[in-house]
């Protein structure tokens, strides 16, 4: 009875969920974010948000991402990122004239292929090796009963097994 419930509310969420085709884009989102966009667009996304589930939790996720804070172990790699679309856009910002860019991107498109050549053979070498390693660590398919300690009594070894045997009847 219990799991019975558990379904139907996973399905109920799920259907509350499900995006139809008036829900609002990333982007329609993003602006009733930003006070810098009003007008009739926005207001007809802030309508059709108050009376979607789907829509609301959306933007609380939106806003929640937007107002994160990082934390001390995030900061390194954030500033690296950042200074790294920074560099990129810098020198998008003084790209080179359109033919020199059709050169460059042939240029690129060779070393692309070079990088795919090379990416090929690291992968085989390193398949390869990976085998090499799986075939000398193969212990021999002999099957011998395991070695008994040497202060073993001169007694004939006993080894335990799954299966019983009956030698005679017990009277």
């Amino acid at each position: 009875m219990g799991s019975d419930r558990i379904r139907i509310d996973a399905r109920a969420l799920k259907a509350a969920l499900a995006r139809t085709p008036a829900c609002a884009t990333l982007q329609e989102l993003g602006m009733l974010c930003d006070a810098d966009h009003a007008g009739g667009d926005a207001a007809r996304v802030a309508r059709h948000v108050a009376a979607c589930l789907r829509c609301r939790t959306e933007l609380a996720l939106l806003k929640q991402f937007d107002a994160a804070v990082l934390r001390p172990d995030e900061e390194p790699s954030a500033t690296w990122i950042g200074a790294r679309l920074d560099g990129d856009l810098a020198r998008r910002a003084s790209a080179p004239s359109a033919p020199a860019t059709a050169v460059a991107a042939q240029d690129a498109a060779g070393g692309s292929a070079r990088r795919r050549a090379l990416r090929a053979i690291a992968v085989g070498l390193a398949v390869s090796v990976a085998a090499l390693l799986v075939v000398l660590n193969l212990r021999s398919a002999e099957v011998r009963p395991p070695p008994l300690s040497p202060d073993v009594a001169g007694e004939p070894p006993v080894f335990r097994s799954d299966a019983v045997r009956l030698l005679g009847p017990a009277d």
